[in-house]
């Protein structure tokens, strides 16, 4: 169970950083819930030069946020005690991210601790000398467990945190999420308006649907102003076929740029007959989301839609599990558009149809997935080269917060019975890859 706890191991720990904005039930004592004591850095040679010296870091720290950092960050102020370390956290706006890091590297001021958010900066600050090299010798040394669990689940991940051989960051790991294809979601009450019981397995049976969506007045407000579908329900359409738009895919021994192949020319002829009819929301072009949360699906929830593939599936479920005594809430709150929708349409959520990808003429089918590594990576500013003391210090951080379960629920939720609480473990042990037996966790969990 280590191990698996680590999977995001990074990121996570870069994300905890803000947890101090949550609200705890009882500050009083910030350190009674922590009993393992501090890594013992007398115990490293002093003959080491990047074993971390006996005295106060200060640390200036970049990560993955939200929201800005609290007057009052409980974490931060436990763990600059824990690990006699002063943390220099700087609140940087996700939305003008770039825009504002920009203006501090061109000033000299770079991170010691510097949270990478895409291939292109990774690209970026190595092209402009902002990453310090990380000597694989001292991931070794001081995130052996971190490391580990990381290639357990991804074997070459390390890679992606290099360039020609030199490794600049440390990937956040594998993002859970990403084992699954985008959703597949019917209005289940339309489809009772127009006579049909289930989710349609063929594409022919999805151009029926389709057609009955936007022709049968599904809603029944007497107007011609409903659609089958918008941008992500074509996707499910190009994967009967056997592909999906800009991918690159082994045929005949060759990579083939799937846009250009034959089979995504009988897609689109498909699709454009189906737009020319009708079917496809006219607006399609400019997506189905129109503002606020990425996830929720306007054209879906507003009763545009009666189909769609937006966001991930936790964005479609309904709440589950048992009812929190102290917000009146389940354990697992119900997802952004299945809220979205019971807004606008009361009922309608709970008549929600989950499919699967319909299959095409040649017996195909498939619909949008994402890579499983996380392109997000950590790494640290390239005047921490020069201190390899404070790289191991950092690396012991990490360690500390991701090889142990206590310390990586801490990280990602908070203090523990302050600010979350464990209501229960349920495992199962499925048949993984190559037949071996892999086994998996869910713990239940409520925030306050």
């Amino acid at each position: 169970m280590k191990k698996k706890l680590v999977r995001s191991l990074t990121g996570l720990v870069v994300a905890a950083l803000l947890s101090g904005s949550m609200t705890a039930c009882n500050r009083n004592n910030p350190m009674s819930s922590q009993n393992s004591s501090v890594p013992d850095s007398a115990e490293t040679s002093s003959l080491d030069p990047t074993a971390p010296q006996d005295k106060t870091y200060t640390i200036s720290w970049i990560g993955a946020q939200n929201q800005p950092l609290s007057d009052d960050p409980v974490l931060i102020e436990k763990w600059e005690e824990f690990f006699n370390v002063d943390i220099d956290f700087w609140n940087i706006d996700s939305n003008s991210w770039n825009e504002v890091l920009a203006t501090k590297f061109a000033g000299g001021e770079i991170p010691d601790v510097l949270y990478v958010n895409s291939a292109a900066n990774f690209a970026n600050y190595i092209d402009q000398q902002l990453l310090a090299e990380i000597p694989p010798e001292m991931l070794e040394k001081y995130m052996p467990e971190t490391i580990a669990a990381l290639q357990e689940d991804y074997p070459k991940i390390l890679n992606l945190g290099q360039r020609d051989g030199i490794q600049y960051t440390i990937p956040i790991g594998t993002y859970f999420h990403n084992q699954f294809h985008d959703p597949i979601i019917y209005r289940g009450d339309w489809m009772e308006k127009v006579g049909v019981t289930s989710a349609p397995a063929t594409l022919d049976e999805f151009e029926d649907l389709m057609y009955k969506f936007s022709k049968d007045d599904p809603d029944q407000n007497g107007k011609d102003d409903t659609y089958g579908l918008s941008s992500t329900g074509l996707n499910v359409v190009y994967g009967a076929f056997g592909l999906e738009r800009g991918q690159w895919n082994e045929k005949d021994g060759k990579l083939a740029y799937s846009s250009i192949q034959p089979e995504m020319k009988d897609a689109l002829t498909l699709l454009a007959k189906w737009y020319k009819d009708g079917v496809i929301d006219p607006e399609f072009i400019t997506g189905e989301n129109k503002g606020g949360y990425w996830a929720v699906s306007n054209a879906f929830d507003e009763g545009h839609i009666g189909y769609t593939g937006h966001g991930g599936y936790y964005h479609w479920i309904p709440g589950l599990g048992p009812i929190n005594e102290t917000t009146g809430k389940p354990s697992v709150a119900e997802g952004a558009n299945y809220t979205e929708l019971e807004k606008n349409a009361p009922g309608a959520a709970a008549k929600l149809v989950y499919g699967t990808p319909v299959t095409g003429p040649e017996g195909k089918s498939g619909t949008v997935g994402y890579a499983l590594p996380h392109p997000h990576s950590v790494g640290f500013g390239k005047q921490v080269e020069d201190e390899p003391d404070k790289m191991a210090k950092i690396m012991t951080m990490y360690e500390y917060w991701t090889s142990d379960p206590d310390h990586w629920f801490e990280a990602r939720m908070g203090v523990k019975d302050e600010m979350w609480h464990l209501m229960g473990i349920t495992c199962r042990s499925p048949t993984g890859i190559a037949g071996k037996k892999k086994t998996t966790c869910r713990m239940r969990l409520c925030s306050e």
